[in-house]
């Protein structure tokens, strides 16, 4: 049950609350975080808090600093005792009310996405090697879980961003159309790989036909240049495809 209330979550910050949620009942605990590293792997940024460490929301770390910084940049479990005389904690991160402390990496197919920390406010209390061992198990399958919720993140975003340009595509198109009707030009598109020719009613009409009398001639589109311009359109044509 907890296996799959965790996989099935796709969103990023359910996914979280609810690793969190699962972690703190494996610890007995209320105290929790999980930062996550940002794409461009510049700083690892707190996502969610619980208890004490709601106070730090949207707090950042870079890589190798501090608690999460070191666990970041190690890869590796980090279990401090008592954080009130860790020697490597932040000056600026000095809170009274943390004691012991576990940190796990959230790491899937070698790459760090965010860390898990666990959190005793109790002083004497810590972590015993059966709930070390529990919550590096659980830890390998949030990781996971974490890793999928980004890529479904990340194809939703492309996706929007391809519908978005679509769009402007589809909205210059009318836009150039009405333009070119506006202004009476004639066009043509050549695709030179099909040879393909498609023209408008006024590129027609310059050469005396309708829309309709025309299209069945362009398929041979050749055909409508004039003898002894064609020599020197094939050659002109090759000097450009050859660049």
């Amino acid at each position: 049950e907890m296996t799959l209330s965790v996989v099935n979550r796709l969103e990023i910050k359910p996914l979280l609350e609810s690793i969190l949620t699962h972690a703190e009942e494996l610890a007995e605990t209320q105290h929790s975080f999980i930062d996550v590293i940002e794409p461009d792997e510049s700083v690892t940024q707190q996502e969610v808090g619980h208890g004490i460490m709601k106070r730090y929301a949207n707090q950042k770390v870079r890589k190798g600093e501090g608690f999460t910084g070191i666990v970041w940049e190690s890869g590796e479990t980090l279990i401090v005792d008592d954080y009130q005389v860790w020697p490597e904690r932040l000056p600026s991160f000095v809170p009274s009310d943390i004691h012991a402390v576990i940190g796990i990496p959230l790491k899937a197919y070698g790459k760090v996405n965010g860390v898990l920390g666990i959190i005793y406010t109790e002083p004497g209390r810590i972590f015993k090697p059966a709930q070390i061992d529990a919550l590096n198990r659980f830890a390998d399958l949030a990781a996971i879980a974490l890793d999928n919720a980004i890529l479904y993140q990340s194809s939703q975003s492309e996706l929007l961003e391809r519908k978005r340009a679509e769009e402007i595509l589809k909205h210059n198109e009318v836009h150039m159309k009405l333009v070119l009707e506006g202004a009476e030009l004639g066009v043509w598109d050549w695709e030179a790989k099909t040879n393909h020719l498609s023209v408008n009613d006024r590129w027609a009409k310059t050469l005396g036909f309708s829309l309709e009398e025309i299209q069945p001639l362009l398929i041979n589109w050749q055909e409508l240049v004039h003898h002894n311009d064609r020599q020197r359109m094939e050659e002109a044509y090759q000097s450009h495809a050859e660049g």
